[in-house]
Parts: C-alpha cells; structure tokens; sequence
C-alpha cells in the first residue's frame, strides 16, 4: 500500500503495504463454508449508457461459498502474521460500473476503470484480515522502512517497494517450509536494508501463473477488487459511506492509523479503502481487456506495477473500489503498503 504523503522524484521516499496470497497444495480444495456473512451476490447496476461492458454477463452470480467473519475461519488457516480470511471462489464484474462506482467520478472518464467486464476467480483463498504492520514486517524482516515509525507496531508498514513485498511473501513463505512463488533476478541491495532493486522476476510454477504457488504472494489485482468488494455493491470497501470504513484526506489528519480502526467489509477484511495503499502483482495496462475472464494475472509485462485501495493522504474517489494506481516497482511511497494473500496475496491472501 502506498501513502501519497512524502512524494519525492528519484530516491524519493514511498510508503506501500504489501499483500500475501499463498495456495493451498490439496489443488481445487475449496474454503470452509460459513454462515457468519451475508450472501457474496452482486447486483449489477452497470447501465448500458455510459462505460462500455461485456455484451453478456449482467447477472452477478453468488460466490461458490460464504466465508466465515470469525477471527479463525477453519482449522487449516494460516497461522503466520495475522488474522486470515476465507474468500470464497466467484465471480463478479470488474472495473467502474455506473450506479456503483461513479460516487464523485463519472464512469466514463475513468478510462482506466474500463472497460468492465466479468471475472470468474475459480479457487477460494486465504487473506490476512488487515495489511501488513510495522510489527509484522520487523518481525519477519528484521528492519522498520516506515516513514511514519511513532506510528506503532499496529500501523501498516508503509515506504516499501513492490520488490521488497515480493521479497516479504518470500520471506513468509520460507518462515513455513513452503516454496517461494517468486524467483527474484538481477537484484541488487536488500530488503532488510530497504534497498533491495531488482531487473526481473519470474513465478515458480510449471504453469508460470501465480494462482498456481504453493507459498504466499502479492494478490492479483482481480483477487484485490474481488476480495475488497466483500460481496457487496457499495463503492468503497465496506459501505457506501467513506468514512465508516476509510482513513483518508479528510479525517486522516495527514497520518495513517493502526490497522483495522474502521469497519470490516463483507469477508471481514478492513482497510481495503483508505489508510495505506496496496501493491498488487499485475503489470498496470491504461485500460482493461474487453470480454469475461477466468482468473486473470494482468499484461505479461510493463514498466509499471498496480497498487490499490487508498490512502490517508487521498480524496474519497481514490478509496473507491474500483480505483486503479500504478507507480515504478522500484519506487517508495509513504502512503503504499503490503498486505498478502495465502494463494498469492503480500496483504492477506491464501488461496485453497
């Protein structure tokens, strides 16, 4: 995640919170179902007006599953970092959908945002319930990047680079005897000295698509979206009211604040809007591919990466759900964190 803070051209300083994804190894497993939320379908507002959309596809199914809110959604959850989330295997339309996403934008000109289109995540995944803390990183990492260390060990980390959160779901992953989904080459620095730089990385699977690691990883940016929709309609993550469950410009006071100080949203997840901001593991496109999509892993390359979610340091519009950011994978933020994924997520994602 990234706090929009402290912007500084070459060297600059930025904050990003990373997500942690890690996939179950029993293949096609699916989550524990719960009865604890609400039920994952979404309505689909889209109007046939405005952004353009898939020509099919306008009914939202419901999620294969409805996860758990409790603290511990199954017996075989994570234990490593924090709380984890079962997110249910589904499908949902992505991108900015007018009546659900043009809260203070207009659809059309978020082009970023488009075109809309139905995504299919066939396997339910793990995600830690809040984004990466400062405590968390030093814990696995041994150093404190953060711009905003008086902070506290409960704020997200903030001011690490996407190849030091990539290197953290390494890290994550090795901490539990499983393989590392990223091999990371060219690398120069580290992460433990916030210097780590890197010319490539490639994802340990036959398949070469990260929904296949056996360890953790930085979400998708679909697995992202999907997961911070809660299965809900609502245009930030949570409710359709920013600062029920959104640090940002307005009520931040110009600093992030310790994790899950807000609402959850329907999978129990809190600060996918606001507060820090999220690298994701997709290459940034200007605008989405056209048509529906089974788990999607973005452009096979670029010069940018996808961070999302918001940020103290942000306007409402950029808390919204649908937002898209992208910045060099190189580049430090104060207001862009982590947060990971069991099944590839470096905030909080584990997929089954």
């Amino acid at each position: 995640m990234r706090s929009v803070s402290l912007i500084l051209v070459a060297g600059a300083l930025l904050s990003q919170s990373a997500c942690l994804l890690l996939r179950h190894p029993k293949d096609g497993a699916s989550a524990p179902a719960d009865t604890d939320l609400p039920a994952t379908e979404e309505t689909d507002p889209d109007a046939d007006t405005d952004p353009p959309t898939d020509d099919a596809d306008t009914d939202e199914p419901t999620a294969d599953t409805d996860p758990a809110t409790a603290d511990t959604d199954s017996a075989t959850a994570p234990t490593i970092l924090g709380t984890w989330k079962t997110i249910p295997a589904g499908t949902f339309r992505m991108g900015c959908v007018v009546g659900r996403d043009d809260v203070g934008v207009t659809c059309s000109a978020q082009t970023n945002e488009l075109p809309t289109h139905s995504v299919t995540l066939t396997h339910s995944f793990w995600m830690m319930q809040s984004e990466v803390t400062q405590g968390m990183w030093l814990g696995l990492m041994g150093n404190s990047p953060s711009y905003f260390l008086t902070c506290g060990s409960t704020c997200p980390v903030d001011s690490v680079n996407w190849w030091e959160a990539a290197s953290f779901a390494n890290a994550a992953s090795a901490a539990e005897g499983l393989s590392s989904c990223y091999a990371l080459t060219g690398c120069t620095g580290s992460a433990s000295a916030q210097s780590l730089t890197c010319t490539g990385v490639t994802v340990n699977t036959v398949s070469g698509s990260p929904y296949d690691c056996a360890g953790y990883r930085l979400p998708t940016e679909a697995e992202w979206e999907y997961a911070a929709r809660g299965g809900t309609s609502s245009a930030y993550s949570g409710s359709a009211v920013v600062g029920d469950v959104a640090w940002y410009s307005v009520n931040s006071g110009s600093t992030p604040h310790p994790a899950c100080g807000k609402a959850q949203n329907g999978y129990g997840l809190c600060d996918m809007s606001g507060n820090v901001y999220e690298w994701t593991w997709d290459w940034y496109a200007s605008t989405y591919t056209a048509g529906a999509q089974s788990n999607p892993a973005g452009p096979a390359s670029g010069s940018f990466r996808v961070y999302r979610g918001g940020s103290w340091f942000g306007d409402a519009s950029y808390a919204r759900v649908a937002d898209r950011r992208n910045f060099d994978p190189g580049g430090r933020l104060n207001y862009l964190g982590s947060e990971p994924v069991n099944v590839n997520e470096t905030r909080r994602v584990h997929i089954l």
